[in-house]
This record gives structure tokens, C-alpha cells and sequence, in this order.
């Protein structure tokens, strides 16, 4: 079943990468009238390419499965801390790997010419599960090295991230290279710290997130999703 509209960080993400070609070629456009599903985004460019664009978000299913089993609940106003490894290459490759499958389908539902796909972590500045800068030494590496190591059939793949809103293709990647960190290394692998608390409203529990000002009432590290690539020091 198609959708009639797409969802709100799907059009975040679609606006994201449509500015980033408009930048590069004014012939760059979405397709007037395209169903927005299987793919999300119709595109046509220069000299009459026609794209396929599927959109994923990455979804830390861990985490939101963690977070909402009942067992594991502290109660009300009480403050959660997860701390999850940024194993943002296998985020990825997950990705990838989810939607390689169906290019065949987006090719022919748009009869297009190329399939790209474009992956995001969503609009919520507070996860910020990717660091796109250009100075950045950590994620690039990691995104590029995972897209050209998974077999796929997307003629370019991108990642987008709301913390400063930016866009890099990392398949095939044109920027500067840069040595992918080792994140077997204890000392090196980064994580990404989530906290929320659930308080009681008229209309029930809600859970919201906050920063660093307060002090957790408890604090777990979630395991690593390949826990065999850690090596021990």
C-alpha cells in the first residue's frame, strides 16, 4: 500500500538533498505529482536522469526496545541515562542492506535510470546520531568505508544530519580521504549519550528528554550491536 503523503523527517531529509543539487545544477527537481513511497523521492536532473530515491532513517531499535520495556522502567521523575556505541558504520551497512533488495522495484515504479538512497537520523537535534563537519575524522570515514564495503546496487548513496543540517555522499565519495578510526580500540570507539524522564501529565505519562544539567538516577551502557569486533585491552 502506497502512502498518499510522506512523513515529516522524510521530507526534511528529501528537502536536505534536493538543496544540496540544486546548489550543483538548477535542472535538479523533484517530480511534480510522484507518488512519495517505494521510492520517497522522484527526481530529475540534468540531461533527462531520472532517479529513484528511497529515504530510511536510522532507528536505534536497541534502544527505543530497551527503553520501553516495562520491567526495566524507574518510575516517574526519575532520570534514564543510555549510553550506546556510535557504531555508525554498521548503522549503515543495516541500511544499505535493508533496502538493496527493492531497488529493482523503485527502478521500475519511477522507471528511472538510477537508484540512489539516502539515509538520515532524524530531525531530532538531540539524538544526533551523525557529525557530518567537514573537519570531522570519525563518521565520514565510517560511512564511506561501510558503503563501499557492503555490496549494493545504488548508483550513490548519501547520509544526512540534523545537527547543522548537512548532506555528504559517501558513495562515491569525491571529499577528502581520511583513515577510518579503529572502534575494535576501546580508547577510540565514541558513544552517544540518551537521557530522558517520564513525568506525569492530566494526559498521562510522558517520556521527554534533557540534557547534562541534572544527575542520572541511573546509567547503563548498551552493548555493542557486534559485540565480537571489541577487542579486549
Amino acid at each position: 500500500m502506497t502512502r498518499p503523503i510522506r512523513a515529516p523527517d522524510e521530507n526534511w531529509a528529501a528537502d536536505l538533498l534536493l538543496g544540496t543539487l540544486g546548489s550543483e545544477s538548477s535542472e535538479w527537481h523533484e517530480l511534480p505529482d510522484a507518488p512519495t513511497d517505494k521510492p520517497d523521492l522522484w527526481l530529475s536532473g540534468p540531461r533527462g536522469l531520472r532517479v529513484a530515491c528511497e529515504i530510511t532513517r536510522v532507528s536505534l531499535s536497541e534502544w527505543f526496545r530497551w527503553q520501553n520495556d516495562r520491567r526495566l522502567q524507574l518510575g516517574e521523575n526519575k532520570l534514564d541515562e543510555a549510553t550506546v556505541p556510535r557504531e555508525i558504520d554498521l548503522w549503515l551497512a543495516n541500511a544499505i542492506a535493508s533496502k538493496a533488495s527493492k531497488a529493482p522495484d523503485y527502478l521500475a515504479n519511477a522507471s528511472a535510470s538510477e537508484v540512489w538512497l539516502l539515509v538520515h537520523g532524524g530531525m531530532n537535534k538531540l539524538f544526533d546520531f551523525f557529525n557530518l563537519d567537514d573537519n570531522e575524522r570519525y563518521d565520514i570515514p565510517l560511512l564511506v568505508k561501510a558503503a563501499e564495503e557492503v555490496p549494493h546496487p545504488f548508483q550513490q548513496i548519501y547520509v544526512g544530519s540534523s545537527s547543522g543540517n548537512r548532506i555528504v555522499c559517501v558513495f562515491p565519495f569525491a571529499g577528502n580521504r581520511h583513515p577510518p578510526p579503529d572502534i575494535t580500540d576501546p580508547l577510540i570507539l565514541k558513544f552517544l549519550c540518551i537521557r530522558s524522564m517520564a513525568i506525569q501529565t492530566h494526559r498521562g505519562v510522558n517520556e521527554i528528554r534533557i540534557g547534562n544539567e541534572f544527575k542520572p538516577d541511573r546509567a547503563r551502557v548498551l552493548p555493542l550491536l557486534d559485540s565480537s569486533r571489541m577487542r579486549v585491552t
